[in-house]
């Protein structure tokens, strides 16, 4: 006697079921807080603000002269290292001051949607009734795939956000970016470093330097790519590069650091990682800000 399938033999087939990736598997790091905490209370909560006593006004922005990096505080003493590398998307170096500003360099050279990148780019000075100034040296600033420009400042904890004076500082250089067509971030350290999107762009910036063909391999790229309809696997994109496959998705990465091709950085790579072709932009904007806010002498 035969056995007829039945008519509802296709739902009895199991849904797609990714496999997770070994990084997704193993438990992250337990996120420990900052050395230096600040006080949780504090009597000046309540007291005025200090822009408003001091009567912060006439504020201006202070750029480097080649529209550069405003401040190098490097060296080999304090609590922590500094670092230093070359940045492929700005094609300048890049000084950190800390492992928070080096992560979020791993972030921004990175992702596609960062067009341009800068550190200590930007200063803010106010005069006070006093005679004297107050500033600030914005940690960094990036020019978005958007065209938008966006400057951030770091800290170790969110609390450190919440402190008066630091809270008041930050409004106040917001308000004055804002009134130039900027914006601000302020971004925890917790959010940059040791997460699982930390891991996964890692992967990617450590192969930046790596060496491929811009006519043979992009153009395979841009053929594989199309020919799945505008997204491809990422499986299919190695293949189609040909090769050894580390060496491929080494310069599939490079690539991808270069906005020639986009990979979905949410979760670590995966046969099925989603691969497609990024909008075409060419970076310029956040250089002709500072550019237009460059002095020749600023504040030490």
């Amino acid at each position: 006697m035969t056995a007829h399938a039945s008519p509802d033999a296709e739902s009895d087939v199991p849904p797609f079921i990714r496999i997770p990736h070994p990084l997704e598997c193993r438990p992250l790091r337990p996120r420990r807080d900052p050395r230096w905490m600040p006080r949780g209370s504090s009597p000046e909560i309540d007291a005025p603000r200090r822009s408003r006593v001091e009567n912060w006004h006439d504020p201006r922005l202070e750029a480097a002269i080649d529209a550069g990096q405003m401040r190098i505080n490097f060296n080999y003493g304090g609590p922590f290292g500094r670092t230093a590398g070359f940045s492929v998307k700005s094609n300048r170096a890049v000084y950190h001051e800390g492992p928070i500003e080096c992560a979020a360099w791993v972030e921004a050279e990175t992702l596609t949607s960062r067009l341009d990148l800068e550190f200590q780019p930007l200063r803010i000075v106010w005069r006070r009734d006093h005679g004297r100034t107050r500033h600030i040296t914005l940690d960094a600033g990036f020019e978005m795939e958007d065209h938008s420009i966006v400057f951030a400042e770091y800290k170790g904890h969110r609390d450190f956000f919440d402190q008066p004076d630091t809270a008041d500082l930050l409004d106040e250089a917001e308000e004055v970016l804002v009134a130039h067509g900027a914006s601000l971030r302020r971004e925890v350290g917790a959010d940059l470093v040791g997460t699982l999107l930390h891991r996964t762009l890692k992967d990617v910036f450590d192969d930046r330097n790596t060496v491929f063909d811009r006519v043979a391999d992009v153009a395979a790229i841009r053929e594989s790519v199309l020919r799945e309809g505008g997204v491809a696997p990422l499986g299919v994109v190695l293949e189609r590069l040909g090769g050894d496959r580390r060496t491929a998705s080494a310069k599939l990465n490079a690539m991808s650091v270069r906005r020639l091709v986009r990979i979905d950085p949410s979760r670590p790579q995966m046969p099925d990682t989603p691969v497609d072709l990024p909008p075409e932009r060419t970076p310029g904007r956040l250089r002709a800000f500072l550019r237009h806010h460059a002095v020749r002498e600023v504040l030490q």
